[in-house]
């Protein structure tokens, strides 16, 4: 035994890993209780990549030593690696009790603290060990890692700087440490970081992503470029790395063929479906019936339908009680978004209104204390799951759920898609419909979406406020010039400060003629994105073929602020972009001092100006025609004194227009929220028959299709759904039926087979006690997701053969009577000739020791009846001609059929309804087998020749008439 242990020690050493766990197991056979050779397989099948062998046979050790250290903190970094982290810390507190000072014991319970979030205990475990054991590099990354948990941002960056210098050359500390400084903006840092990572490994996927991200953030876009694309060499999943480029493009048609791409790779990416959606807004040649037929896609990709008791509320309907107002948003910090929120946060009627803040912003700053400083309920949902943010929303009481995102970065469409809140809103964030039905609402004025002109093109109800819809709040007082700038140099010069990809062709055209009128006028182009280079040269060229000289052109990139703002004092008049216009900017040029010209074009984003400038009495500045848009600017800029005069003004005349009248636009607010309260509390249905407390009635409610094949089971049955499952368009499942959940749950059985849930969506239906048309929702929404239609198999042996599962066979299709109240139920019943049928549930089960018989005949009797008085196909006749039943099954149940699959037919790699296990989609050559031949014991025959029942059946399904079997097996 000792020389098998000592040949198990040589060969591992040498690495011949097979050799050595045949001897270890040798070793074993001869003393199973042998710790040494049972470590040294564990540790050989760990090397092999056979995680699980490798784990038994630590808790083989276990089963003899359960004090072992060695084992137990094995078992403790096999539980850390799936993320099984309270196991985890039993097994290395056994360890630990056998060897309280072992450094590595130690580490390893810190990891197990770590990942249950316990970061100040595995801070001082970190803290002590590596006191005495200073030398350890990645010991100080993970001490690193809990105190940037902790928000311990300059002790975390001694641990990381630390061990990076203590081994300069280790990839998982120049990784580690590249990222956080990446994630508080220590940019220059962590790009040294990532590039020395680079230099040991230049292929590392991850990492060329990272400092693409990097190189992003710094304005960098050509670099950034240069790693993405490098990345998507490697990759074999580009839709991230394609989502990334694209938002380095400044031409919006490349960026939005690059998210489509992403999109193609990854239908189920909400981040660049929104990308896709927020471009389709600055292509002015998309109709704008086609922009919200995209934006109606969102809802069926990534939006499950709801079952009923997630529409269901606790609100106490009282109309004139204190409300709670929820706002969802990633914006609440340096963004533009907060222009337009705090003025409502700050003026919020409190003896009325309870205010909650939902934030999605990973990194504060001072405008976000500066909004939590006025005291409203506030709640960080940054990595919180949807359904958990959902039921934090649903416990706070919401009463209606404000959504300032829409289909822009960092929003959380996930949250309103689990309709958290009886009531939701669209406002601020997003010029256009967010496409889901889970939000009843959007918040607009009469000028951005006209009465009767724009409401068809939303799926929310539009409700207009009786001001601007926007209220402009800055706490910024930077001085401007108060002298014209075209008095000083002798020519008018235009401006646009407007994101780049804003400035479409019609746009950058009608520019061009401005300056060709107005002679010797200049313009300055300042984007607050980067510049790519591709799209400065393309700009200059367009000029320049519409005979404008190139010096009179300046494009600038992003500045600072102070820059920024100063330059104002060098533009005349500020030129709006179409079809996307300015919001910030327009805001932000008339309070520099300066007008803007616009174009009020046919859709939400294009009228956004016109809503702002007529708010401060300049409706001479906007325009309903590119050719007026040119008149109105050719006309300012021939009048100086006009100019001179609105740059002393514009401020204040901003200051006491309703534009920035906090007070009173909150108050509108708050009135649309009392009347969408009101409404709800009525009982009414909001907009496009939403579901409150009940579901509307069934003529306004449209069901959707479910199919159920009613069947009775045998080889060819299961051949039969071995082809229903291989056609693309269909997702199948066997053995459903009410009353058989704690059988076959449909849920588990989805799951098993065709992964249909992601792991947040399977925490929360696991954990509910769904009914199985609440099941059967769910699933039928996830395969819409994949382009399937769900079918599934009646189990109704359930009702024939009944005595193991119910006192008393029904002899009722429970399913259709479950289903029908939700579902427009599309049924047919497939039959076999009752003898067989007989004799297959007898070599099946052990059926016949508990049923006899006539109780099966009366069973099948029923069930006969019921499929004689709908559709009905026979198996036999499946097995004589499969295309002919398949299609004709197809037609009634309102499917595709795919006539492929049955030359040869895609066989699934078991026989549906047996064991569990997903199918496979494989071709492979297969025979459709023929029936069992139609006889039996004599004795069998004698008794059911005497069966009335039997009689019956034979003659209801055709079985008493000669028939041409046809060939059963197909060529």
């Amino acid at each position: 035994m000792k020389a098998l242990y000592r040949t198990g020690n040589a060969c591992a050493e040498s690495g011949e890993d097979d050799a050595a766990a045949q001897s270890f197991k040798a070793a074993l056979k001869l003393d199973p209780s042998h710790t040494g050779a049972g470590i040294g397989l564990a540790q050989v099948y760990d090397r092999l990549g056979n995680a699980a062998a490798s784990e038994r046979a630590y808790l083989d050790i276990l089963t003899l030593n359960p004090n072992n250290p060695q084992a137990n903190h094995a078992l403790a970094k096999i539980c850390l690696r799936k993320q099984q982290h309270i196991e985890a810390e039993k097994y290395i507190q056994t360890s630990i009790a056998s060897s309280p000072g072992n450094h590595q014991f130690l580490l390893t319970l810190a990891k197990a603290l770590k990942g249950q979030k316990r970061h100040q205990e595995a801070e001082e475990i970190y803290t002590t060990t590596l006191q005495d054991h200073a030398d350890d590099a990645l010991g100080f990354i993970e001490l690193g890692q809990v105190l940037s948990a902790q928000g311990k941002i300059d002790e975390a960056a001694e641990a990381y700087s630390k061990a990076v210098r203590l081994a300069p050359k280790n990839t998982v500390a120049l990784g580690q440490a590249g990222y956080f400084y990446q994630t508080i903006r220590q940019y220059d840092t962590a790009t040294e970081l990532y590039q020395r990572y680079l230099e040991i490994d230049p292929d590392d996927i991850a990492i060329l992503t990272n400092i693409g991200m990097v190189q992003s953030a710094l304005k960098q876009i050509e670099e950034a470029k240069h790693f993405f694309l490098r990345a998507l060499q490697l990759t074999d999943s580009p839709a991230r790395l394609l989502n990334n480029l694209a938002s380095l493009h400044s031409d919006p048609r490349e960026a939005l063929n690059l998210y489509q791409r992403a999109l193609a790779e990854d239908p189920s990416y909400s981040a660049a479906r929104s990308n896709v959606l927020m471009y389709l807004n600055f292509l002015e040649d998309i109709p704008v019936s086609r922009v919200f037929q995209e934006h109606r896609q969102w809802q069926r990709w990534h939006a499950e339908p709801l079952p009923a008791e997630m529409l269901f509320y606790k609100n106490i309907p009282d109309p004139d009680r204190r409300l709670r107002i929820g706002y969802l948003s990633g914006d609440f910090s340096g963004h533009v978004v907060s222009y337009f929120i705090e003025g409502a946060l700050a003026r919020h009627d409190r003896d009325h209104y309870e205010i909650f803040c939902y934030s999605n912003v990973k990194t504060p700053d001072g405008t976000t204390e500066r909004l939590k400083s006025y005291g409203h309920h506030w709640q960080s949902v940054v990595g919180v799951s949807a359904a958990d943010a959902a039921d934090l929303i649903r416990h706070d009481g919401i009463d209606i759920l404000v959504d300032l995102n829409g289909h822009t970065s960092r929003n959380r469409l996930d949250i309103l898609a689990k309709k958290p809140a009886p009531i939701q809103v669209s406002w601020i964030g997003y010029p256009n419909t967010l496409g889901l039905e889970t939000v009843d609402y959007r918040l607009v004025d009469n000028i951005t979406d006209p009465q009767n002109e724009a409401d068809e093109y939303y799926v929310e109800k539009l409700l207009r406020l009786p001001g601007p819809f926007l209220c402009y709040t800055t706490t910024s007082t930077f001085p401007f010039s108060d002298k014209l700038y075209a008095l000083q140099v002798g020519h008018v010069t235009f401006g646009s400060f407007n994101r780049i990809s804003k400035v479409s062709p019609s746009t950058l055209a009608t520019w061009a003629h401005i300056l060709t009128r107005v002679k010797g006028s200049r313009l300055i182009i300042k984007s607050t994105s980067p510049i790519d280079r591709q799209m400065h040269d393309q700009m200059l060229d367009a000029f320049t073929r519409c005979g404008v000289s190139t010096d009179r052109i300046e494009i600038l990139g992003e500045l600072s602020p102070d820059a920024h703002l100063r330059l104002y004092d060098k533009i005349d008049i500020a030129l709006d972009t179409f079809p996307y216009n300015g919001t910030t900017t327009t805001c932000e040029a008339m309070w520099m001092g300066v007008p803007v010209v616009c174009l009020q074009g046919d859709r939400h984003a294009t009228r956004v100006s016109a809503s702002l400038i007529s708010q401060v009495g300049l409706d001479e500045c906007v325009a309903n025609s590119q050719d007026e848009y040119v008149e109105i600017a050719v006309k300012l800029s021939g009048d100086l004194e006009h100019l001179e005069n609105l740059r002393k003004n514009l401020r204040e005349t901003m200051l006491s227009s309703p534009l920035c009248d906090a007070k009173t636009h909150t108050m509108g607010v708050e009135s649309a929220y009392r009347e969408m309260w009101e409404t709800w509390c009525r009982g009414e249905l909001s907009h496009r028959a939403q579901r409150r407390n009940q579901r509307p009635p069934e003529t306004e409610w449209h069901k959707p299709p479910i199919r159920i094949i009613h069947a009775l089971g045998n080889r060819v049955f299961s051949q039969l759904c071995e082809c229903l499952d291989a056609m693309n368009g269909i997702g199948l499942l066997n053995d459903m039926h009410p009353l058989g959940m704690s059988i076959f749950n449909p849920i588990e059985e989805a799951q098993n087979r065709h992964e249909l849930f992601d792991d947040d969506e399977w925490e929360v239906v696991t954990r509910k006690k769904l009914s199985f048309s609440e099941c059967m929702s769910r699933i039928q929404a996830r395969f819409r997701h994949r382009n399937q239609e769900l079918v599934i198999t009646d189990w109704n042996h359930l009702d024939f053969i009944a005595k193991p599962y119910l006192p008393k066979a029904s002899n009722t299709l429970f399913s259709n009577s479950e289903l029908s109240r939700d579902f427009d139920v599309k049924d047919i019943f497939v039959v076999r000739h009752p003898l067989p049928q007989w004799m297959f549930y007898c070599a099946a089960t052990n059926v016949s020791d508990y049923v006899d018989v006539d109780e099966f005949l009366a069973g099948y009797r029923r069930f006969a009846e019921m499929a004689v008085e709908g559709v009905w196909f026979r198996c036999e006749d499946f097995a004589a001609d499969p295309a002919e039943v398949l299609g004709d099954m197809c037609k009634h149940l309102g499917l595709l059929f795919d006539p492929d699959i049955l030359h040869p037919y895609r066989a699934a790699s078991h026989i549906p309804g047996e064991a569990s296990g997903r199918s496979s989609k494989s071709r492979t050559k297969k025979e459709i087998q023929a029936p069992i031949p139609q006889q039996g014991p004599p004795e069998l025959q004698a008794r059911l020749q005497q069966s009335d029942d039997y009689a019956y059946i034979l003659r209801l399904l055709e079985y008493d008439k000669p028939k041409d079997s046809g060939p059963s097996i197909l060529e």
